[in-house]
């Protein structure tokens, strides 16, 4: 019992897709079903070192959001029992160079009336 307590804990599948399958054509927005729900925890993943969000669909299902560059504001602003709705649009690249993967999120807070951030 003692090992499962060093042990990482269990974490729902991820809802964000990998870069490289975006990049590769394996994966594209309409692949990818808008995530929304309850945010149930906050947290940093252990090995990645990675802020990380578990959210609980209506429907019972959870999934697991990791931070990227394009959700920092969101993940910023989120706090638990906050709902989020998040769709995954693609692809883009910056004048840098740099490819990012976009996403439309909109955050309210516990009751779901309140809008605290949209982008």
């Amino acid at each position: 019992m003692e090992e499962s307590l060093d042990g990482d804990p269990e974490l729902p599948d991820r809802w964000n897709p990998p870069r490289d399958d975006v990049k590769s054509g394996e994966v594209s927005s309409d692949d990818v079903e808008d995530l929304l729900g309850t945010v149930k925890r906050l947290d940093v993943h252990r090995k990645f070192d990675t802020p990380m969000a578990v959210v609980e669909t209506p429907g019972g299902d959870e999934a697991t959001v990791f931070q990227q560059k394009a959700i920092e504001d969101l993940f910023e602003a989120m706090e638990t029992g906050d709902r989020v709705a998040i769709r995954f649009t693609g692809l883009e690249r910056s004048a840098q160079g740099y490819e990012y993967l976009t996403y439309r999120y909109e955050l309210r807070g516990p009751g779901g009336k309140e809008t605290k951030l949209s982008g």
